[in-house]
């Protein structure tokens, strides 16, 4: 037990000394929180910031863009003779329009099930996917496959070219 003197002046300067070190070790506490809180805004900032303008974008995007509805597909030329022969089929791309009523329940989910399994769990871009063949990209070196959704593909050929780039 320690013996202090009357005045008590030897308990009051280990009182300061002992306060002096808690004190000092404040200012490394709030240096730390200081720089958490920096990243935090930070973070939070470049957030905001990447929501307004993927926001503005679309709204941009929406005004200029055609409807998909207005949207014509290149099909076939065909060329008939006097007599109503066919005599040739012309065409970049040779394809005819056909109603989705038309189109068998059975091959639209066909062709969902092989170009989009998860058609139905996304709302036209799959990030999952996007993350997944980015990985096996990486992992090649190469462009080895694609995350495009059936929406992702009905944008680009519509409104892209067919190159697979990375920016694409």
């Amino acid at each position: 037990m320690a013996c202090y003197n009357q005045d008590y002046s030897e308990l009051k300067s280990h009182m300061r000394s002992s306060s002096t070190s808690r004190a000092s070790a404040k200012p490394k506490r709030s240096r730390i929180r200081s720089i958490v809180t920096f990243l935090q805004v930070l973070i939070l900032v470049g957030i905001s910031s990447s929501v307004g303008v993927g926001l503005a974008m679309f709204v941009n995007l929406s005004t200029i863009l055609p409807k998909v509805q207005t949207i014509e597909a290149p099909e076939a030329t065909i060329v008939y003779s006097a007599d109503g022969v066919i005599l040739a089929r012309i065409f970049r791309e040779d394809r005819t329009n056909v109603p989705l009523k038309d189109i068998p329940e059975a091959l639209r989910n066909a062709t969902i099930a092989i170009e989009d399994a998860r058609f139905y769990e996304h709302s036209g871009v799959d990030m999952r996917g996007i993350a997944r063949a980015l990985w096996q990209n990486l992992r090649g070196h190469r462009i080895l496959q694609g995350g495009s959704t059936i929406t992702q593909q009905l944008a680009r050929n519509v409104y892209l070219t067919q190159e697979k780039t990375v920016e694409r």
